[in-house]
């Protein structure tokens, strides 16, 4: 292998490595170090497509997020860092029930207690509890009541 195409990918590699730590920290990023490929993290891939800006550079998307209200970071090695919007907590933990989770969170929103959840589906009261106690969680509730009035301000 040529030593220019090794240190290349070894150069890729590091990006694509300060990239998934960026997204885990919670930031999209986007970068052209090479000056030819847009590289970017999920979080930006994710981001980029719901305001339809994927395939411009690290530059021009600093100026559509500027223009979206959102102040990134724009480097001179052509990276650019901002923080997304994040979606409401209780939407996007309504995808990452389980099957039984999201049965019993029906049962929530009709008002029915683990007593009677646990009935409806066959399990114990305690394990209805439990599935509730995850759907709180995930969804950043406390009470069955904040869980119905936040699924209905969200309009699920």
């Amino acid at each position: 292998m040529a030593p220019l195409l090794r240190k290349n990918q070894q150069l890729e590699g590091k990006l694509d490595a300060w990239l998934d730590l960026l997204d885990a920290a919670g930031l999209a990023a986007v970068s052209d170090v090479d000056g030819e490929d847009l590289s970017a993290n999920a979080r930006a891939r994710n981001h980029l497509k719901q305001i339809e800006c994927q395939s411009l550079s690290p530059a021009d998307v600093a100026g559509v997020l500027g223009d979206a209200g959102i102040t990134p970071t724009l480097t001179e090695s052509g990276l650019c860092v901002w923080k997304p919007p994040q979606e409401e907590p209780c939407i996007a933990a309504l995808d990452s029930l389980s099957r039984r989770e999201q049965e019993v969170a029906q049962w929530l929103r009709k008002g029915k207690s683990a007593a009677d959840i646990g009935s409806l589906l066959g399990i114990s009261p305690r394990t209805a509890e439990k599935h509730t106690q995850h759907i709180f969680s995930k969804c950043g509730v406390h009470t069955q009541i904040e869980l119905i009035k936040k699924l209905s301000h969200d309009g699920v």
